[in-house]
């Protein structure tokens, strides 16, 4: 799933059964070990890759996620790290009847670059944490598909990034972080049902 793929393309999803979803280990396992550990056992069974699923959430039984380094390559953007070479994937797991879609990949850096932590709006907009620097955006996406820049994270020193994004229970209220050497927590007050 992490690349060749366009916006639209929608497959049906199997779930299979993991033997042994909390494994144990014998002595301390390095990162990789504890991280990959569940996943092996997805992909012997033929479970999909994504290049670095990072945030989710539902909306009733739609469930948005964010592969931060999913898609293509960007020409003339590579990219020297992490587990993929994309600018990030968000796909909609249709929860009802096993549908999964790719919402949106990024293009290039400089439309999205990075989307990690997700929320939604009382609307239905989605929004977005850029895991990236110096460049660091909180990002929208319209149900009909428009992107948009929300704030920027104008913190100097270039190692912060927005995170944690979400709603107040009723929805009024966005609050969101900064995290990196100086850590912010902000409250962003509507009117959320005039908006995206």
């Amino acid at each position: 799933m992490a690349f060749g793929r366009s916006a639209g393309d929608s497959w049906h999803v199997e779930w299979v059964t993991i033997d042994d979803p909390d494994p144990t280990f014998v002595g301390i396992p390095s990162n990789d070990e504890a991280i990959q550990a569940v996943g092996l056992q997805g992909f012997a069974k033929g479970a999909a890759k994504f290049s670095r699923p990072e945030g989710c959430v539902l909306q009733g039984k739609d469930l948005y996620f964010a592969c931060t380094q999913g898609g293509d390559p960007p020409a003339g953007e590579p990219i020297e790290f992490g587990y993929g070479d994309g600018r990030g994937q968000i796909f909609r797991l249709d929860l009802r009847t096993g549908h999964l879609d790719l919402v949106y990949e990024s293009p290039s850096m400089s439309v999205l670059d990075l989307p990690d932590n997700i929320t939604i709006t009382p609307r239905g907009t989605l929004m977005f944490c850029e895991d990236n620097t110096p460049d660091n955006f909180l990002r929208g996406l319209t149900p009909g598909g428009d992107l948009f820049d929300f704030c920027k994270n104008v913190i100097p020193g270039g190692d912060e990034e927005f995170a944690g994004a979400t709603f107040s229970n009723d929805g009024e209220t966005l609050y969101v972080n900064i995290q990196g050497r100086v850590g912010i927590s902000f409250a962003i007050w509507g009117p959320w049902q005039n908006g995206p």
